[in-house]
């Protein structure tokens, strides 16, 4: 036993020592993702990122842990204490049906809110994924580092994205080995009500409103329901730093034109302040810190 213990420490040994030398985990594809499914995610435990590693029209859907439809609602159903000894009898009784109808009717608290999706940023290159070589996306496991890589024509590009936790930031880095070769337009939108204005000439702000409701069946009657009190308020910060070449403000968007290579820095905040107070009437101030100094 002793003899046969000591191999088998010996093998652990031995695979977390090759473990460690190498641990480059990943996941990796040749194509695109079609689908929110097939993109690769990214967070920092309050910003989430889906990115799709489109050639054509990036896409990297954004989210925030605390955007959630609704408000503070005590969720408790009168009935339930007087039900509850109906619904025991009723599983005693061997009559699971009934048990799960009383239930239903009487004990379900009542539907109050809906996590909701951020934003949506695009970067628009006027270009069509057939028309890239050597294809190749991936997430590393292991700095948690999505990388996309392409050719067109004789040029390489390559873009990295990363969450980071300590500056609370995303941060897409897109680089080409041919200079002035990186050309595209950034926007951003969401599926809630939302403006866009250009702070800078760099520097895209979007603010938003949650609504107060989002129906939980498709027979509700309210489906969607803003109130100019109620309803959580959130922004997102996107700044561009270019190297070489040049960019422009084209209304809500902005155009980069023969650059080197280009940082975006993305921040969003909400007004979240607390499980137990209206974000509408009692929330923060979601203005961020301006990201300029970046």
């Amino acid at each position: 036993m002793k003899i046969k213990f000591s191999v088998l420490t010996l093998l652990i040994i031995s695979a977390n020592c090759l473990f460690a030398q190498n641990n480059n985990l990943k996941l990796w594809y040749t194509a695109s993702a079609n689908y929110w499914e097939e993109a690769l995610p990214l967070g920092n435990a309050k910003t989430g990122a889906m990115v799709f590693g489109r050639v054509n029209k990036e896409r990297i859907q954004i989210n925030n842990n605390t955007l959630w439809s609704g408000y503070p609602y005590p969720g408790n159903n009168p009935k339930g204490a007087a039900a509850l000894p109906l619904v025991r009898k009723a599983i005693t009784n061997g009559e699971y049906g009934k048990a799960a109808e009383i239930w239903k009717k009487n004990l379900q608290g009542p539907y109050s809110a809906r996590y909701l999706t951020m934003a949506d940023l695009f970067l628009d290159f006027n270009l069509k994924d057939s028309t890239a070589k050597n294809y190749h996306r991936e997430l590393d496991l292991t700095n948690a580092v999505n990388t996309l890589t392409y050719q067109i024509g004789n040029t390489n590009f390559k873009r990295e994205t990363l969450v980071s936790h300590p500056d609370q930031v995303m941060v897409i880095r897109l680089t080409a080995d041919r200079p002035n070769a990186l050309n595209f337009i950034t926007s951003i939108n969401s599926k809630l009500k939302y403006t866009v204005t250009a702070k800078d000439f760099n520097y895209l702000i979007l603010r938003g409103k949650a609504p107060k409701h989002v129906a939980h069946r498709n027979t509700e009657p309210e489906q969607l329901v803003y109130d100019d009190k109620e309803g959580m308020t959130f922004e997102v910060h996107v700044k561009l730093k270019l190297e070489g070449g040049a960019i422009k403000t084209i209304g809500d968007r902005l155009q980069v034109i023969n650059a080197n290579a280009v940082t975006i820095y993305l921040a969003d905040g909400t007004s979240f302040n607390g499980f137990d107070k209206s974000p509408g009437l009692e929330g923060i101030n979601p203005a961020l810190e301006p990201i300029s100094d970046l």
